[in-house]
Parts: C-alpha cells; structure tokens; sequence
C-alpha cells in the first residue's frame, strides 16, 4: 500500500466522511512531499483539526516527509492546538488565513515557516525550534504573537511582517533564545509593544527599516531589557519607533547601531540603554524626540553621534550619567541637540568631539558634564554653539579643552562652567587662525555670551583666549579665581597665520571682554598675555564710582614669569593687581588704563621681580612726544602703587594727558626710578611718602631744581621723600644735589605752614645763615663781607672816629687845658676796627681804642627832643655790626657742632 492510501485510510479512519477535497489534498500532498497550493482552487478551507491530527497522530506524523506541512492560500478554521507536540516536521503555512489562535505552548518542531500568513494569535510559550521561525513577506498578526522562553536554534525572521495588537503586545519574546538572528525589517511593522525582556540571542538584533508603535494603552514600543545579543543591535536604515525603546541591564557583544533611524516619545524615553553593556561602538545617528538614556552605560568602543538630531525641550535629550566609555564620544557634523546633554560622572576613554555641534537648551544646562573623566581631548570648536550652560565642573581631561571658534551663549549665568576642572594639557578658547581655516559660513572668532567660569581649576598647559569675545555685561566675563596654569595665560589679540598676514588687511583678531575677567589668586607658571586685549567693564546701569566697574581683577595673582598689558592693551574700568607676585616684568607700554571717576590702576601691596613699565612704547627715546603720542601710555584716573615693590626698574614716562592722572607711590620699594618730568602728574596728585628706590636711572634727571619741582607735586609736606632723595643722589655721588634738596625740604617746611609764626621766623633765619646746617661756612663768608664792608664804611667815616683815651695838659701860662694822643697810642686800621668789631672772641686793640663819636659830623636830623648827626649813624652802624658778629659766629659754631655730630 502508498504512503499516500495509507495516510488516507488513517484520516477517513478518524474523520471518516467529513474530509473535504481540500482536505484530501492536503493529505495526499504532505505523503509526496510536496506543496498544497490551493491558490488557484476554489475549495481551500481546511479544518485545524486535521493539522493537529497529522501532528500528533503517531502513525500519520510517520507518514508525513521531511519537508513537513507545507501549505500556500489555504484558509484554515479553528483553532490550531499544537501545544506540547513534538513535531518531527517542518510546518509551512505560505499566505495562509488562519483566523483563529495558533496553539504552540511548550511544542518541539524542526522549522515554522508562515510567510505571508494573516493571523489571529500564535501562542509560543516554551517553544523549541530545531530551526527557523520565518514570520515575514507580508505576515499579519491581529493579536499578541508569544514565544515568551522559547528556544530557537536559528533566526526568528519576521521581515514585512506586520503585528497588530494595539491593546498590548504585538509581540513577546520575553526570555526567549535565539540561537540565530532576531530579524525586524524591510517594512516590518507592530502595534503594541515587542517584548524581549531578558531574552538571549546568539547573533544580531536586525532592525532595518522596520517601524514600531507603542499601544494604545502603554508607553513602550520595543522593551528589551535585560536583552544579551552576541551580535549585533541594528536599529537603523529607516527604523522608526513610536513609543521607549529600551535595552536597560542589557547586553551587546557587538554594536548599538542606529544609523538613519527615528525615535519617537516626546513625554518619555525614545531610548533607553541604563546600564546596557555594549562591546562594540553605539552609533546614535538618526532623529530622537525624547530622552535617549544612557545612565552607567558601557561600551567597548565609541559613542558616535555624527549629525543626530536629538529633541526634548527642557528635558534630557541624551542622559549618560555615569556611563563608561572605552574610545570616543562624537556630538558632531551637524549634531543637535534642543535639550540638556548630560554627561555627568561619565568615563570617556578617548576624546569627545563637538566639532559643528549644536546644543540648545536655554536659561539651563546645554551639556552637563561635572565630574567627567576625559581620556583624550574634549573638542568643542569649528562650528560648535551651544545656548544654555556648557559645564565641566570637578572634571579631568587628559590631554586638551580645545574650544576654538565656538560660539557659547547663556545670558542668564556662565556659558562655559569649568570650576575645579583638571586639564593636563592645554584649554584652548582662542580664536587663533590657520591657513586651512577656508570654510566662510564657519564664525570667525570665539564668543562667550554670558562668561565662563575656571575658578579652582588645574591647567598643565597654557591657558588660551587669544582673539576672543566674552561678554557678561554687570557681571564676570571670565572668571578663574584660583586656577593654577603650568604654561601661559593667553587674553591678547590672536595673530593670523604668515600666509593671512600678507593677504589680509588686518593680521590679528582682538580679544575683547565686556564685564569683568578675574583672576584673582590665580597660579601661572608662565606669562599672562594681555597684549592689544580689550577689557570694559563700564558699570552698566549702575554708578561706575561705587568701585564695582572692576574690568581686570588679578588680586593676589602668583606669576613666575611676566604680565604684559601693553601694546595697545586697553581697560575701561578699574585694573587691579592687590598683593600680586610676579617673578618678571609688569609690562604696560602704550597700555590704555580708563577710569577717569576712580582707581584706574591699583597695584598696592605687589612684589615684582623685575620692572614696571609704565610708559610708552617710545620710552627709550627717538620720536618727540608730537609725533609718537598714539604711542604713549595713557591713564585717567588713579593710579595706586601702595607698599609696591619692585626690584629693578620703575618707568614712568611717555604718559599722555598725565594731567588726567593721580599716582600713588607711597612706602613703595623700587630698584631704579625712571621717570621724566612731562609726565608727572599735576600738583596734588603726585604721593611719595614712604617710597624707597636705590638709584635714579641715568636716563632720569638727577638735578635738584628738577627733582624739588617733583616733589612740590605731594599735596602736603612729608620729610621722607625729600630725605630719600638726597640719599640717592648722595649714594650716587651728587653730594652738592643731595645738599640742596634737604635745604629744600627745610625751605618747604615754611611753604607748607607746617610751622608757627615764631618758630617759622627762627627757622627762616636759621635758613639764611646757615642753609639749616648744610652749608656750615655760610656764616663765615657773610662774615667776611661784613667785615669788609665795615672796614670801607669806617674808612670813609675815620674823621667821625675818636680815641676812647686822651692826655690833658696846660697850653703856655694860660689855664686853657689841651688833649692830645700818647705817642704810643695804637694807630686807627680801618680792617683791623672792622674785624675786631664784629669778631666778638678777638682783640685787635683796635674797638677799645676807638669809636665813633656821634655829636661828630653833618646833622642828619633835628628835632625838639635831639640831633642826629653822620657820627651818630657810624656809631649805631658800629652796634648793628657787632650785634651781627655774635650772632653770625654763635651760628658758625652751633654749624661747626652739627656737623661734628653727623
């Protein structure tokens, strides 16, 4: 008897006459092993019954071929119970309606092909496949498809397969193993979500194309937490998902591809991959509206974003906090972002590129990166902007902060937050161009909008902010307060390339900062550059004389090498350099200091290991003042130079409009004093009490009518500074000089009125006799020219002078009495009398012997009361020149003992 007799006789023994023709086909065909197609037939109803039959029916199971069931446009009713069956046969349903559930709870079968097939419901529950599951070419389920803990040796295929169950899940695969590929595309479609919920897959998730919707009544589209796949996770080529996809606690041995693809779920996750662990790269380059979630993520290799749109207004659009990622994070090539990234804590083991990146989410964080951990090189340049707060705050980066041309804009805080950031190499936010720098829709210049923040960080490299713009009107522009820089401090202009230089009109971009930049405590190993930079903090909306328009803050800075705020460097606002360290130069030449209400320049307090430069370019010489003033320095306002000190040169010179200045060196220390007399600043504003400088340039005047003209320009009277002076001058061997200005200082004693009447008349004298004691022989030169004078007086009057001792004697036999002069009386020396009138301490027998006889004489006057006549004038001559003869000499003396004293 045939296989196909023998499988007949068995049917019609158990359904006797109620085989239909299409029935009978079938049992004739699956004995030949071939196909029941009964699209051409008009009979093609086939009863489940009789498929369960062949299944479990020992006898007619033996009798069916290895190609198994094979079945083409059949419709088949009932429901088809094939529940813990093991089929030896493949089941093949081709374009098939079965309306009804399919039944294969806990069944064993070699391969289940339905291809085409429009369904009602497939139950699969502990399903083992010896091969592949094909639910695919135009598959149709209306209700949920569970193969939850199946096994399946190959592929679960459902390409353009189309799962309808809008009130729950289209298709559930919760721990289930797949020992192939899991297979969702070309134009695979699902209502409700598809569960694979702890499922194993030895190969790839394939999702290409493929479009999944959420149901109506969840939130989710696909749900594979816990997922592991041994391949690949492909979400890409046109897949679309409405509702979360979610891989969280998952793992991927390859990569999470999803490349051209979109994601919808604005009030939720479009993505979730917590705590997934990805071998291989995620690839993040398709359209996300919700919060792609990648909190404690980890992957093997890179997080590529390369021109990915990602949306969710106010919310997270991609959360990786914690994650740990093994290469490179690319946010670039025309990535956006309308949301907070977050990238808190996370580990990057390579670089994270933004370059042409876009991240918007104003008035909150645009990147959140605190704590990060940086392998490479973070690269925010090129094309890159962000609006809202870009924060790397507490994070290491282990080679650069690269920010070259980026736009940052946050008008309510920083823009750039970077507090306590550690940077073992460079933190570039310049503007510096090169010669491939050819892209003209690219920003030509850097732009922080809204400040940055530094404070505390750690740079090993420079600090680089050439050509730039930082605008925080009222606020800080830049703040780093406390950073510590191994290399240098760049806020100046940023020089072209040499190529640009020829062909461009201008060779430089300006660094500009509206708002005030501090760098207050600040450590640099190098330079800080302020060369040509622009710093304006004008006090907007607000008094610029309540001391808050600071546009430079460098209080307390530590700089091994030098600061430089010339060539053009301007300030409009106060600079301030309270306590400051610097270990070379503070260089101002043709530097502009504005802040003609207030403080324009304070420095009170600093030490500087080599000079202060505060003078024009042209300070050596050359040009005249006319022609170079564009080169001067120019200040207005004060200029507070307190307890300075500096240890080489102080040069003040080529200041323009010093008229407008007010400086300030009081108990300052300098090395060389260089200063010129046209720039000194207007009486009243000049204060030196307590400066000490160890020499004058030989480039500045050391002449003391010059120098006494600077020191009138101190608003009151201060010894010292006229002491220290004359010490310099008399160190450097201009002893005379040195003489003048301590009189000088004596003299100004009474031009100050710091004396009383009386004192004042005592020490002018003192003054015009004796030069206060600094000229001891002043007393002996008036001296001599009265004594001489005296002698030509007495000379001319010698016939009004008489002999103080006369003899008597009578004149013949009369009684008349006559007088005549002892023959050994001493002879009337004109010099002689006069010296030994005014020399109190002498005795030239000379005043004793003779004296001025005052009825002698013409008569001069005559009055009621008395005469006076020219004897009378010698005689009170005679008094004045003795009086002035003990006093000159009493001087002399008190000179003489000073000058024993010193």
């Amino acid at each position: 008897m045939g296989t196909k007799t023998e499988l007949l006789k068995l049917a019609k023994e158990k359904f006797g006459e109620t085989l239909t023709k299409a029935e009978i086909k079938l049992l004739d065909k699956v004995a030949i092993a071939e196909l029941a197609d009964y699209s051409t037939d008009e009979e093609c109803n086939l009863r489940a019954v009789v498929i369960e039959w062949l299944c479990y029916n020992k006898k007619a199971a033996e009798l069916v071929t290895h190609r198994g069931i094979c079945l083409k446009e059949a419709n088949i009713e009932g429901l088809v119970n094939l529940a813990y069956l093991n089929i030896q046969f493949p089941l093949c349903f081709e374009k098939c309606n079965i309306p009804e559930q399919i039944e294969l709870h806990s069944a064993r079968l070699r391969e289940l092909y339905m291809g085409g097939c429009h369904i009602g419901s497939l139950s699969g529950y502990g399903l083992e496949v010896e091969g592949h599951i094909f639910l695919r070419n135009g598959f149709e389920a209306n209700g949920e498809v569970n193969f939850t803990g199946a096994t399946i040796e190959g592929d679960f295929d459902c390409s353009n397969g189309h799962f309808i169950h809008p009130d729950g899940i289209a298709i559930d695969l919760n721990r289930a193993r797949v020992n192939g590929n899991i297979i969702f595309t070309n134009d695979f479609k699902s209502k409700g979500v598809v569960v694979m919920v702890d499922s194993h897959i030895e190969g790839s998730l394939i999702c290409k194309g493929g479009k999944f919707t959420k149901s109506d009544k969840g939130k989710m589209a696909i749900n594979a937490s816990g997922l592991k796949c041994g391949g690949d996770v492909l979400l890409k080529g046109g897949f679309r998902a409405e509702g979360e996809v979610t891989f969280s606690g998952g793992t991927v041995a390859g990569n999470l591809d999803c490349f051209e693809s979109e994601f919808s779920n604005h009030s939720g996750d479009a993505l979730n991959a917590e705590a997934l662990n990805v071998g291989g790269g995620i690839f993040l380059m398709g359209n996300f509206k919700g919060e792609v979630r990648l909190l404690g993520v980890t992957v093997g290799q890179s997080l590529e974003c390369h021109g990915g749109v990602f949306d969710k207004p106010k919310g997270y659009t991609i959360n990786a906090d914690s994650a740990n990622i093994a290469g490179s994070v690319f946010l670039r090539n025309g990535f956006k972002s309308n949301g907070k990234v977050n990238l808190i804590g996370a580990k990057i083991g390579g670089d994270i590129d933004c370059e042409k990146g876009h991240f918007t989410n104003p008035n909150d964080f645009a990147i959140h990166a605190d704590e990060i951990e940086v392998g490479g090189s973070i690269f925010l340049r090129h094309g890159f902007m962000a609006e809202g707060i870009v924060s790397f705050t507490g994070g290491r980066i282990k080679v650069n902060l690269d920010c070259g041309f980026g736009q940052f804009i946050n008008k309510i805080g920083p823009a750039l937050w970077a507090e306590g950031l550690n940077v073992e190499g460079s933190v570039f936010l310049c503007s510096r161009f090169s010669d491939d720098q050819t892209d003209d829709n690219m920003p030509k210049q850097l732009i922080a909008e809204g400040g940055i923040s530094f404070q505390r960080a750690v740079i090993g490299g420079a600090f680089d902010c050439g050509g730039s713009q930082f605008i925080n009107h009222g606020g800080y522009a830049i703040t780093c307060s406390g950073i510590k820089v191994g290399g240098n401090v760049y806020l100046c202009n940023s020089l072209k390339s040499v190529k640009q230089k020829k062909e461009a009109s201008t060779s430089y971009q300006v660094f500009r900062a509206k708002g005030q930049v501090n760098f207050s405590n600040a450590k640099i190993c190098g330079t800080l550059d302020c060369n040509g930079g622009e710093f304006i903090n004008k006090g907007k909306d607000r008094p610029v004389n309540k001391g808050e328009n600071v546009a430079l803050n460098l209080d307390f800075i530590k700089v091994d090498d030098s600061i430089m705020l010339s060539n053009n460097f301007h300030a409009e606002g106060q600079v301030n350099l309270l306590g400051a360290e610097i270990g070379g130069q503070l260089n101002c030449v043709a530097g502009r200091f504005i802040n003609p209400v207030g403080i324009a320049f304070v420095a009170e307090g600093a030490r500087i290991g080599g000079s202060v430069f505060l003078c024009g370019s042209d300070y050596k010489g050359g040009e005249s003042r006319e022609t170079a003033s564009e080169n001067n320095i120019r200040i207005e306002g004060k200029v507070l130079l307190n307890g300075i000190e500096v240890k080489k040169c102080f040069l003040w010179c080529k200041v323009d409009s010093p008229e407008k200045v007010s400086l300030d060196l009081q108990h300052a220390t300098i090395g060389s004093l260089w200063d010129e007399k046209e720039s000194w600043p207007k009486k009243d504003k000049l204060f030196l009490h307590g400066l000490i400088y160890h020499e004058i340039s030989d480039k500045a005047s050391k002449d003391s009518k010059v120098r006494k003209e600077w020191l009138c320009k101190q608003p009151k009277y201060m010894p010292q500074p006229y002491e220290q002076l004359a010490e310099v001058l008399k160190r450097g061997g201009h002893g005379e000089e040195a003489r003048k200005v301590l009189i000088a200082k004596e003299d100004d004693k009474l031009t100050y009125n710091i004396m009383g009447k009386c004192a004042g008349f005592w020490h002018r004298m003192y003054g015009l006799s004796l030069d206060y004691g600094y000229y001891t022989w002043k007393p002996l030169k008036w001296g001599i020219f009265i004594i001489i004078f005296g002698a030509i007086f007495f000379w001319a009057c010698k016939g009004l002078l008489t002999p103080t001792k006369v003899e008597t004697y009578a004149s013949g036999n009369s009684n008349t009495k006559k007088v005549k002069v002892s023959d050994d009386y001493p002879t009337f020396q004109a010099l002689a009398y006069s010296a030994d009138v005014f020399i109190p301490v002498i005795d030239l027998q000379q005043a004793k012997h003779w004296i001025p006889n005052a009825n002698k004489g013409r008569e001069l006057y005559r009055c009621k009361w008395f005469t006076i006549a020219s004897g009378g004038l010698l005689l009170f001559w005679q008094w004045m020149q003795t009086l002035l003869g003990w006093v000159l000499t009493t001087m002399l003396i008190f000179g003489l003992t000073r000058l024993a004293r010193r």
